[in-house]
């Protein structure tokens, strides 16, 4: 059973990284207009990601599958029409990733840090994630 200090480091580390996106994201003048091109460029705790743009349903729903790496500064970002609590289903996904969810005002509002991937052919054996509140956007990158 964790104890009260690792459950305070384990928060303000993820306070830390979560801190860190915001401002990463600001820096990069990512703003509630996503750019018609397929990536945009965003920092989190120092570190710059390349992400592809995944914004029309089937983009969304291919999403990260059948990918067999993915480099450590790439990544996805899903862009979604409207707040919901959009889940993500790992068939066919075979890196491990960290998912972050945003709201429409670019808050983070949930966050998986480490996602594995699903190794079943079985669909049905593959997890979903779901975000705790409604989100816009939501970004995959490596754990």
């Amino acid at each position: 059973m964790p104890t009260n200090l690792n459950k305070t480091l384990a928060a303000r580390i993820v306070l830390g990284f979560l801190g860190g996106l915001l401002i990463g994201l600001v820096v990069f003048g990512v703003s509630r207009r996503i750019n018609p091109s397929s990536t945009v460029q965003i920092k989190i705790n120092e570190k710059s990601y390349t992400l592809e743009i995944a914004k029309t349903p089937a983009q969304r729903a291919k999403g990260l599958m059948l990918r067999e790496n993915l480099d450590e500064n790439k990544g996805m970002l899903f862009v979604f029409p409207r707040e919901g609590r959009h889940g993500f289903w790992m068939y066919k996904t075979r890196i491990p990733l960290k998912m972050i969810w945003l709201d429409k005002n670019w808050k983070v509002v949930h966050m998986e840090a480490q996602v594995p991937p699903c190794e079943s052919e079985d669909p049905l054996k593959c997890p979903s994630y779901y975000p705790s509140k409604p989100a816009m956007y939501v970004i995959e990158i490596n754990p």
